[in-house]
């Protein structure tokens, strides 16, 4: 079998199961999405700014005091 160059690797993003749209936020944006809300920005300007889905604003901020060290639910 012939040997295949490798997809692009981003530290900031990754696609659960490897099935696109659906996408998993690595601990560095959760952080960053929870800092601003901290700061007291609202979901909507995250969501706009970072050009993520609002649902996914809101779900992050709501868990954000059930994450240990800002690592993924499974």
């Amino acid at each position: 079998m012939p040997r295949q160059p490798l997809g692009e690797i981003s530290a900031n993003s990754n696609y659960t199961g490897g099935i696109k749209g659906r996408f998993e936020l690595t601990p560095y944006w959760r952080s960053h999405i929870v800092g601003r809300a901290a700061g007291g920005q609202c979901p909507k300007a995250i969501a706009e700014d970072l050009n993520i889905s609002p649902s996914t604003i809101g779900t992050t901020i709501r868990q954000a005091d059930s994450q240990y060290k800002n690592e993924s639910q499974y």
